[in-house]
């Protein structure tokens, strides 16, 4: 995908976008950690594990 963008739309914009997705990224998992509580954590790995 991101070699595609470098193509079609230029190489400063595929860069560009790919900072800000992981950027946002980055603070949307800050704020997931900071509203979903521990014990909701813990089930969700409890679940996994029994996959």
């Amino acid at each position: 995908m991101l070699l595609f963008e470098m193509s079609s739309l230029g190489f400063k914009f595929a860069l560009l976008r790919l900072g800000i997705n992981i950027f946002v990224i980055i603070i949307i998992a800050y704020v997931m950690g900071l509203v979903v509580k521990k014990g909701e954590i813990a089930a969700i790995y409890e679940k996994a594990n029994n996959l």
